[in-house]
């Protein structure tokens, strides 16, 4: 492969010479591309974009003060064509190489702009650049061996890749996807003002429950009421709304314990599409922070196992409730 020096002007070369069309590229073969070229390590940390970035020739790779929570970073080029990239010094590191990424990304496809005179920059870069991010940082098929080693253990696999718990969520239904259905929900502390001006039930009561639903994650695709004939009794968790009062979040939560249900019926009228599901509290200053909720379909359940043996589980066997 390329010596360490090669610019991004040499990468988008290579992937012009090697690829007839652009934008046919997923954000899967870019990012793997990427880390072959320039030699990346199987952890890509802070320190290692700083080299990677003076090796590409940006010219300055900077924190700042003022960013807000939307705009995470951004990039600038300077009258010469060189590239200065800056990111929130309120992100933890984690989220910094993410931004760091995604700003690459975006200049990359500035670089195939400038090269290419056929190529124009897709309309959603915004969201392939975070793909490319984490696609870098948490590479497939070492981050598949990992779900498959520790039984679907988000926690664990966040500790393994040093990732946000919305990141790895977010990884595994990327890296499933085709080959195993998955449902993925994180529940998340929000700010209380949020609560009494977008939240039904927080106008209602005026008390705002501990967890609010940030992700659902279904792949395939899973809905409620009916979907091709089957018919869903069961009621899934919805972005933005606490969880309910009885769910598995809830007792989860509530005992502050990690719960194992075996066996969750009511997807389908024929219990095609039973699902094993787990929730595991996380805990942050002595209080519960977040609850993450893993599923499989149940007759996959054997996927969950080694999770299960290690963090020992309250268990239960056959539930209709809600999730």
């Amino acid at each position: 492969m390329q010596n360490e020096g090669s610019s991004i002007n040499d990468f988008c070369r290579y992937i012009f010479d090697k690829y007839e069309d652009l934008h046919l590229i997923s954000e899967e073969t870019m990012a793997k591309e990427f880390r072959k070229f320039y030699r990346l390590p199987k952890i890509v940390s802070l320190s290692e974009l700083y080299n990677l970035c003076k090796r590409l020739g940006i010219k300055k790779l900077e924190g700042m003060d003022f960013l807000t929570r939307k705009l995470r970073g951004f990039h600038d080029r300077y009258k010469k064509g060189e590239y200065a990239v800056y990111y929130s010094n309120n992100d933890w590191q984690g989220a910094k190489e993410h931004t760091i990424l995604h700003e690459l990304r975006e200049i990359i496809s500035e670089t195939f702009e400038k090269i290419h005179k056929g190529y124009k920059k897709p309309s959603n870069l915004e969201f392939l650049a975070n793909e490319f991010a984490a696609a870098v940082l948490m590479p497939q098929q070492d981050f598949l061996n990992a779900i498959y080693e520790t039984g679907f253990d988000a926690l664990k696999i966040r500790e393994m890749f040093f990732r946000s718990y919305s990141s790895a969520v977010l990884r595994m239904a990327s890296v499933l996807y085709g080959k195993q259905r998955f449902i993925g929900v994180l529940y998340e502390k929000v700010n209380p003002m949020d609560h009494l001006e977008n939240n039904f039930e927080s106008k209602i009561f005026g008390k705002p429950q501990p967890l609010e639903t940030t992700y659902v994650i279904k792949k395939p695709k899973i809905k409620r009421g009916k979907n091709n004939g089957r018919i869903l009794w069961c009621m899934l968790p919805r972005k933005d709304r606490y969880f309910e009062d009885g769910s598995l979040a809830d007792e989860c939560f509530t005992q502050g314990r990690s719960i194992y249900r075996d066996r969750v019926k009511g997807f389908d009228l024929f219990g095609d599409d039973e699902f094993s599901f787990i929730a595991r509290p996380v805990i942050w200053k002595s209080g519960i922070s977040k609850v993450i909720l893993i599923g499989v379909p149940y007759k996959d359940r054997n996927l969950l196992d080694k999770q299960i043996q290690d963090i020992n589980p309250v268990r239960s066997s056959e539930s209709f409730q809600i999730i």
